[in-house]
């Protein structure tokens, strides 16, 4: 067989060689080429992340901006600038800078005392070498780009001024706002010219929350002389400066028919102002006047947060809606409902704990009351008005006339040594109560004239001392002129219940059972959680030989008075006569556990067995 000549043979070499050498390049190039490939598609990914970087670069310098532009537009409050002071005080190292933090940290202390109302917004010292980072080839500092922004866009208003020195030693402090005007203190002790100017500077920045300064420092004499009619210039700044005179002139003139009429006028030129109508409320608390508490308390709850002053929204603003529907709640006789807005937040003080006091009582729990009181002691500096009311009160409710008086007589009596306290509303609403007290208690001590005499200083307009007039009166067993009090109270206050109960109870110790029952079923009507009606209309079904019918009262009254010891008395003394033993037994037990008059503690030890 022949293979081939020599020549065709080394042909075939050099071609299978040339076939060898081309597979290596291609090879070797189809390497080169992916990795060629894999860099571009790398160049193109980092290309593209640094597209998206910068985007996002650019995007967080946008948002930056412009939220350092809404910051600066937002900016108010008093900035004080570095003062000019005399050479001699600079080298002893009293310097500009010093003299304006000082002013600065004075007026943030008046702000702070002016009460958690105070509309003076920031108080800061203007620190030229804050944040001193350089903006590159413009020689322009951050610091004075931000408060360029905030000079450009924002409220702010800024105090300079200086220090001199007079030949006889004297110092002058001028402290001028930017708006030309200015104020002047002088003396020779430097600590005390400056307090005097942060507080003539703060009255002028904040002049209404100055009027809360003034009630927090007890200069009560500045108050009467404030005039809060300068530079008004606008609706609400009326309303401010007309509540301010009205408040003035009821709180610490006694002049309370004035101060309602001014808050009355402060209304009217801004009723979405929620402030005037709680101090309305707080002038009728102070009174008595129950009809004018639930008709401003409802005209808050129709108020918007975003119509108040920025220094009244949040948590101000919710403590007045909170106030208003305690209010209401508790004139309807919904006492669970109203101590749910007692406090916003933590009770924290003893205020709280003893108007949590009272509305537990009003619920007949004493034992409740008595562990509210036992924590407003632990304060150290309880309100002593408040704890004597309530003291009264917790007697009155166990039939202790005499210890009921005598912590009355305690409460009027510390009221007389600090006369102060007369000066606050709520003292003036608890005086009230207490005068109340002390007349029921001496009505049944057998005291009738002098219970009228405590009676004879309150208001024809003060709903609870018509109510007390009324009750005097029918322990006197004069029911005409308990009827009339009852019924001008019930015409003062009608949708209130209290005064169509208190009524239905004289009808009822009368032998007037129908007519009890009448005045329980309006009484409920207008205070569908009021357990004392109910209670009350109980015992008259059980005076109509009704037990079984008393049964639903004193149930539907366990809801909104569970811990009221004459109610589960009662309760067992109908099932009793419906002839459920067993139950009654079950009530006899719980009102042993519970707090009963002397009277009532009588009745269960002699209750019906078998």
């Amino acid at each position: 067989m022949n293979h081939g000549t020599p020549e065709a043979l080394a042909y075939l070499r050099e071609q299978t060689d040339l076939a060898r050498l081309q597979r290596q390049y291609l090879s070797e190039q189809n390497a080169f080429e992916l990795s060629h490939l894999r860099w571009r598609r790398f160049n193109d990914q980092m290309r593209g992340a640094i597209q998206i970087m910068a985007i996002a670069v650019g995007a967080v310098v946008v948002i930056a901006l412009g939220a350092a532009l809404w910051n600066a537009s937002q900016a108010e409050g008093l900035v004080v600038d570095a003062f000019s002071v005399p050479a001699g005080y600079a080298a002893r190292g009293v310097g500009g800078d010093v003299v304006a933090s000082d002013l600065t940290n004075r007026i943030a202390d008046v702000r702070n005392r002016a009460t958690g109302y105070s509309s003076a917004g920031t108080v800061s010292k203007n620190d030229a070498n804050a944040l001193s980072v350089e903006i590159p080839e413009t020689g322009v500092s951050l610091a004075a780009v931000w408060r360029a922004l905030r000079g450009w866009l924002g409220h702010e208003r800024h105090l300079g001024g200086n220090l001199r020195e007079m030949p006889d030693g004297t110092l002058v402090l001028t402290a001028t706002f930017d708006s030309g005007d200015a104020i002047t203190v002088s003396g020779r002790e430097l600590g005390n010219m400056e307090q005097a100017a942060a507080e003539k500077v703060f009255s002028t920045f904040d002049p209404a929350s100055w009027f809360n300064y003034l009630i927090n420092a007890g200069r009560y004499d500045e108050l009467v002389k404030l005039n809060p009619f300068a530079d008004v210039h606008d609706a609400h700044t009326l309303s401010e400066a007309y509540l301010t005179k009205g408040s003035v002139l009821a709180a610490f003139l006694g002049q309370d028919a004035r101060g309602i009429a001014l808050t009355k006028v402060a209304e009217a030129y801004d009723p979405a102002f929620a402030t005037p109508h709680n101090m309305l409320v707080k002038e009728y608390d102070a009174l008595g006047r129950v009809d004018g508490i639930l008709d401003e308390s409802r005209k808050i709850l129709t108020l918007k947060e975003s119509d108040q002053p920025k220094h009244l929204q949040g948590r101000g603003f919710a403590i007045l809606r909170s106030e208003a529907q305690e209010a209401i709640a508790r004139w309807h006789g919904d006492f669970a409902d109203a101590l749910q807005h007692v406090c916003v937040g933590e009770c924290v003080g003893a205020y709280d704990l003893v108007d949590i006091a009272d509305l537990e009582l009003m619920q007949h729990d004493g034992s409740a009351a008595r562990a509210c009181v036992d924590r407003a002691e632990l304060f150290g500096e309880p309100d002593k008005t408040g704890l004597a009311a309530v003291e009264a009160a917790a007697r009155a409710e166990v039939g202790d006339w005499a210890g009921a008086a005598a912590q009355a007589r305690a409460g009027i009596a510390f009221n007389a040594g600090n006369p102060d306290l007369w000066l606050r509303f709520s003292y003036r609403e608890q005086a009230l109560q207490l005068g109340d007290l002390l007349a029921v208690a001496e009505a049944n001590l057998g005291d009738v004239p002098e219970a009228r005499a405590t009676l004879a200083r309150t208001g024809g307009d003060c709903y609870p001392c018509l109510i007390a007039r009324g009750d005097v009166d029918a322990i006197a067993k004069d029911w005409g002129a308990a009827e009339y009090w009852y019924a001008a109270a019930a015409r003062r206050v009608p949708e209130s219940p209290f005064a169509y109960n208190r009524w239905g109870a004289a009808l009822l110790h009368r032998g007037n059972d129908d007519g009890a029952i009448a005045k329980f079923e309006e009484a409920h009507a207008k205070g569908p959680h009021f357990a004392d009606p109910l209670e009350l209309w109980g015992e008259a079904l059980m005076a109509k030989n009704r037990s079984d019918l008393a049964l639903a009262k004193f149930e539907e009254a366990d809801k909104y008075a569970p811990h009221w010891g004459r109610l589960h008395l009662k309760w067992g003394e109908a099932l009793y006569w419906t002839g459920d033993r067993t139950g009654a037994e079950k009530q006899f037990a719980t009102a042993a556990a519970l707090d009963l008059s002397a009277s009532e503690k009588s009745q269960l030890a002699q209750r019906p067995h078998g």
